[in-house]
């Protein structure tokens, strides 16, 4: 379990989701393909954590058409192309952040696929192939999309929602999944550089999400 849970701190941190906690939160239905709110949970986590998008600058933007499901010599995966790129301002030089192309293979049929999962969320909701990839989760059995967007409220608070759901304990919010990207790929030996161009962290942010990480289970 994570050791930064944000206890006597001054200013509260978001947690990084680690796996007894992503576990659980499989196991509890929040994750998963059996209703529209938990494949919903699922493609807003994973597009966290497996791709870095921020919490709400890029999730609002996304569409339909930024995300395929295919298959190579590799095996299956889940494509995300980002869009153009945003210059964020960073005193007297300004660091440019390239459009990601992120390629994520998950086996087709194993437990916990994100390839499945994946496929048949933009299954359900691809009525308009160049439209919001968010779109509101209809209450009752099946898999059932509204054409309308999430809205901004909901998606803001998405993760808190789901982990306090699953009956989680820490600081969980939406910046928690891009913690949550950041940590396994540095405690892998990847380069911060490398992070950095995933997650969008600037060198001064990106020291701060990855401090304390050892004591994390990703």
């Amino acid at each position: 379990m994570s050791i930064t849970r944000g206890i006597g701190t001054k200013k509260k941190r978001s947690d990084p989701i680690d796996q007894d906690d992503e576990n659980k939160l499989w196991e509890t239905g929040q994750f998963g393909p059996n209703s529209s709110h938990s494949l919903l949970n699922t493609v807003f986590f994973y597009n966290c954590k497996l791709f870095g998008l921020r919490a709400m600058d890029e999730h609002r933007g996304l569409q339909c058409d930024q995300f395929v499901c295919g298959s190579d010599n590799t095996g299956t995966f889940i494509q995300f192309d980002g869009r153009t790129s945003k210059n964020i301002q960073g005193g007297l030089k300004h660091r440019k952040l390239e459009a990601k192309s992120i390629k994520h293979y998950s086996v087709s049929g194993e437990e916990r696929s994100l390839y499945d999962i994946y496929k048949v969320y933009l299954e359900k909701i691809n009525t308009d192939p160049t439209g919001p990839f968010y779109r509101r989760p209809l209450d009752g059995p099946g898999q059932r999309f509204s054409s309308q967007p999430v809205g901004v409220n909901k998606l803001s608070v998405l993760i808190k929602s789901c982990c306090s759901a699953a009956g989680l304990s820490g600081q969980f919010r939406n910046h928690s999944g891009k913690r949550t990207c950041a940590t396994p790929l540095f405690q892998q030996g990847v380069d911060k550089q490398l992070i950095m161009s995933r997650t969008g962290h600037r060198s001064k942010s990106i020291q701060k999400a990855l401090s304390s990480t050892s004591g994390t289970g990703q």
